[in-house]
């Protein structure tokens, strides 16, 4: 195939896009979710879980890591996700906000 110089970085752009595009097809992509055992190796709690004998934090804890880890693996977990997102917003304006606040007071005081 001849390729005239000044197409050649295209065709070279477009022939690393498809191998890398190939490369990833043949991946074995995790999007099952993990069985609640897993979960428990992940926490070394594996041999509790399976002779039953979990405390109530440790019952709770995979699911708290869930919800913060994975954001999409809950109903609760999408809440939680877009409440810490709200807040983190209104953190972040409050403080200029009340600049704002404090400036116009400051202007009303000097225009008088």
């Amino acid at each position: 195939m001849q390729v005239e110089p000044c197409c050649w970085m295209t065709y070279t752009t477009h022939r690393d896009t498809r191998e890398t595009l190939q490369t990833l097809d043949r991946l074995d992509l995790d999007t099952d979710r993990p069985t609640e055992e897993d979960i428990m190796k992940k926490f070394g709690l594996d041999e509790e879980f399976r002779s039953g004998e979990l405390n109530c934090w440790q019952r709770v804890k995979p699911k708290i890591w869930a919800l913060f880890d994975e954001p999409y693996s809950s109903t609760a977990a999408k809440v939680s996700s877009l409440y810490l997102l709200i807040y983190s917003f209104i953190c972040y304006i409050n403080p200029a906000h009340s600049r704002s606040k404090q400036y116009i007071k400051l202007t009303q005081k000097v225009l008088k």
